[in-house]
């Protein structure tokens, strides 16, 4: 039998109880995809609660990834950062895709990519390996979930050069950024380029700038006031650019996502809403193997004699099955040898 015990250490469990939720929401719209196409055209009439999910985690990125640039000490360390990152992020990454090719033999998917990288190896192999396949719009064996990685990679980089440049300008600096990137969010895409992913990208970065501004409140950089005042601005940007979407193509998965998303966000981590859930804490651990392994599962275990929601708990166990063992074996081993590296680095530095 497997034992498997959360890490509590170095943690921040509302951030894990938000991952919790926001995975819930993903495999809640994914896998009723697999049950029914009607169900997924429910959702894009009202809210899409799989966009639900994706908006939550791009907020608890905006929050947690500036907390895990500083040390136990205060000292901020971009190093230390992207140690740890590469560390947690590419193991399971890596092996899911070259397993998922191999899996999946000569399917349409995998037949795409091989075609790709003959045309253009060097172009894939970048974009695969610093996981922007989805801005180069090369195919993978991920399905569309690349997209969101995509996305984290810039929002890492940014936040590495913000955090550097904050040593100087914390308060000043913040709000310049902030507020330069909600100008662009608002403007940039129906005014130079009109272009729907130009606007996504805009649009998404603001959940980013949301989570890095509770961080940045929470750790007292702002003071409640600026925090109020930047928090607004975000939420009205988003609103304006909710409704131009709306003026353009009317309701859509997109369009009223970001009203629970970030109601859920703050009410958690303000304390507004009180979750006590050790299943919520355990999913949000191993959400990230949640969500690079659960799209495999509906084609390859159908499970297509049960009803829906039965079919719903199976798939949500199974994949909670895999990623306890992918996050025991694989993940957590990994995490603890970026753990003694960025350490051992930090030590050096400061010796």
């Amino acid at each position: 039998m497997i034992e498997f015990k959360i890490p509590t250490s170095n943690r921040l469990e509302g951030l894990d109880q938000l991952r919790g939720i926001a995975v819930l929401c993903v495999l809640l719209s994914h896998f009723s995809i697999a049950i029914s196409n009607q169900l997924i055209d429910i959702q894009n009439r009202t809210i899409n609660v799989g966009t639900v999910g994706v908006l939550i985690f791009f907020c608890v990125s905006g929050y947690v990834i500036p907390w895990s640039m500083r040390s136990k000490t205060g000292v901020t360390s971009v190093y230390g950062f992207w140690v740890r990152r590469v560390f947690r992020l590419y193991p399971i990454y890596l092996l899911v895709a070259f397993s998922g090719i191999l899996y999946l033999g000569d399917s349409s998917i995998v037949s795409t990519i091989k075609q790709t990288i003959e045309q253009d190896p060097l172009g894939y192999f970048l974009t695969f390996i610093t996981m922007t396949s989805h801005l180069a719009e090369k195919e993978t064996i991920f399905q569309g979930l690349e997209w969101t990685l995509a996305y984290e990679m810039v929002f890492y980089c940014a936040c590495s050069v913000f955090l550097l440049l904050s040593k100087w300008l914390p308060t000043v600096y913040s709000l310049i950024f902030i507020v330069a990137v909600v100008c662009l969010a608002v403007l940039l895409p129906d005014v130079l380029v009109r272009t729907n992913t130009v606007q996504k990208f805009f649009f998404f970065y603001l959940f980013f700038l949301l989570g890095l501004v509770l961080y940045l409140h929470t750790s007292s950089f702002i003071d409640e006031k600026l925090f109020k005042t930047l928090s607004a601005i975000l939420i009205i940007t988003m609103c304006a650019r909710s409704y131009l979407w709306y003026a353009y193509w009317g309701i859509s998965y997109i369009t009223l996502a970001f009203i629970p998303a970030v109601y859920c966000f703050y009410s958690v981590l303000l304390g507004k809403i009180i979750i006590k859930s050790k299943f919520l804490v355990l999913l949000g651990v191993v959400s990230y193997s949640i969500y690079l392994t659960h799209i495999f599962i509906p084609h390859n275990i159908p499970l297509s004699t049960l009803p829906p929601f039965f079919r719903f708990i199976g798939w949500l166990l199974i994949s909670v099955f895999v990623a306890l063992i992918s996050y025991k074996f694989i993940e957590y081993p990994a995490i603890k040898v970026s753990r003694k590296i960025a350490q051992f680095s930090f030590s050096k530095g400061t010796n």
